[in-house]
């Protein structure tokens, strides 16, 4: 994998390590053999491309990364806005995984750290975190070819979920996300002081939403019935769903401290 540097120069993504702290300040090419040695490498397993652009000011780059043959995305994200999206089969794109945006930090601080793309198999990892004592934002959209699996972590901002169709995972703290048009089969969220909407259009299989001083509707579709199980610590919990002792699909509810209603439209 190959990242680029405009007024730079072009590395793998050890070379990344320069920016984390304790590794080191400045940004040094390594020698033409290690080039040379990387291409012959990398012409074997390149699997995706990340471009990373300086705008005219420093304090901002921009984000391009494209991947295909991917199962499972697990992205790490900065705080700010994260917008994720399934593409349907019959899209030109619907084989190929996206991201794009930019990431923004204080002018004069140290930048943003890319800890990705690395692939291993049909697992894609995705990510970016702030540099000690400098906060970042990002404004990125993911798209997935539609039943792709997803491993979300953010760490604050506003996070909205549409289409997808493969099982998802969400940790997130001090974030608000929005899913709509879900047709996933599992849904795992953990969400701290924040707030969850999903909608599903089909039945989930498996729902587990554990709440730590936050709120959270699901709404579900009419017809099927579930098995609940819930541990209520402190706060609320308003099962407006069908339930069986004998259903297949099933939710599970852990509540810290917060509020989870389960509807049917």
């Amino acid at each position: 994998m190959k990242w680029r540097i405009i007024g730079g120069f072009t590395g793998t993504y050890r070379d990344v390590a320069a920016h984390i702290p304790g590794r080191g300040g400045s940004l040094t090419p390594p020698p033409w053999w290690a080039w040379f040695a990387a291409a012959v490498v990398l012409g074997t397993v390149l699997v995706a491309v990340l471009v990373v652009r300086f705008r005219g000011s420093p304090g901002s780059v921009s984000v391009s990364v494209s991947s295909a043959s991917v199962s499972t995305v697990v992205f790490n994200g900065p705080p700010g806005q994260l917008s994720i999206t399934g593409e349907p089969g019959n899209a030109a794109n619907a084989k190929q995984v996206t991201l794009t945006g930019q990431v923004h930090w204080v002018p004069g601080r140290r930048a943003a750290v890319a800890t990705g793309p690395r692939q291993s198999g049909h697992v894609l990892r995705l990510g970016y975190r702030c540099a000690a004592g400098s906060p970042c934002t990002g404004h990125l959209r993911l798209t997935l070819p539609e039943h792709t699996a997803l491993v979300l972590d953010q760490p604050s901002g506003h996070v909205v979920l549409y289409r997808l169709a493969g099982r998802v995972r969400i940790t997130a703290s001090s974030v608000d996300v929005a899913a709509s048009a879900l047709r996933a089969p599992v849904l795992t969220a953990v969400i701290t002081s924040g707030h969850l909407s999903a909608t599903f259009l089909s039945p989930p299989r498996h729902l587990a939403v554990t709440l730590l001083s936050a709120q959270a509707t699901v709404s579900l579709p009419r017809g099927s019935a579930y098995r609940l199980s819930q541990q209520v610590t402190s706060g609320y919990l308003q099962a407006g769903v069908p339930q069986s002792a004998t259903a297949s699909r099933t939710i599970s509810a852990r509540i810290t401290s917060g509020e989870l209603a389960l509807v049917t439209r």
